[in-house]
């Protein structure tokens, strides 16, 4: 899968775990300070990793990433189209021949 497809394929997965988060958080209004570890946890657990050709990360380094891509990108248009970038950027890609190991 080409990187651009990995993107958008990935912001629809944000967007989705939006979704939930927000469901999940309904009378809190959605808020939850500890969002980026929730995320992480349910994107871990959902998303399709080897779909994605991106190495399904540690929990801990996702909700790192999670973080900083929304220190990075506040404010700067569809959030999930700039965090999918920033996190296809920086995740590491599947390797296509790990069966062959």
């Amino acid at each position: 899968m080409e990187k651009k497809v990995c993107k958008q394929e990935l912001a629809k997965w944000l967007a989705r775990t939006g979704r939930a988060h927000h469901e999940a958080f309904t009378d809190a209004l959605g808020y939850d300070p500890e969002w980026a570890s929730w995320y992480a946890d349910y994107l871990i657990e959902h998303a399709p990793w080897e779909e994605l050709c991106l190495e399904c990360p540690e929990p801990s380094h996702l909700s790192y990433l999670l973080t900083d891509a929304g220190r990075e990108n506040y404010g700067l248009g569809a959030w999930e189209e700039a965090y999918a970038s920033y996190l296809v950027n920086r995740l590491s890609p599947l390797d296509p021949l790990r069966f062959l190991r």
